[in-house]
């Protein structure tokens, strides 16, 4: 099974480099062949990390938020 996985650190690391470099890895390539989903967060997100996650819900197939029932 798969697990998320998130680099974090102070600026100019290497943390993009490294990530670069393990979705170019054969053996990642094979675990998954539809690739990686790359989120970028920052800091200061320009936009909701909530929004970004249901982003990536629904290209992986998942349902959008308007299809979902109401919570109670």
């Amino acid at each position: 099974p798969a697990a998320p996985v998130a680099l974090f650190g102070m600026p100019g690391i290497g943390k993009t480099t490294m990530a670069q470099a393990l979705c170019r890895d054969e053996e990642i390539k094979r675990r998954f062949p539809d690739g990686p989903i790359w989120i970028e967060i920052g800091r200061e997100p320009v936009r909701d990390v909530s929004a970004r996650l249901r982003d990536a819900t629904v290209l992986l197939g998942g349902k959008s938020e308007s299809d979902l029932p109401p919570l109670m």
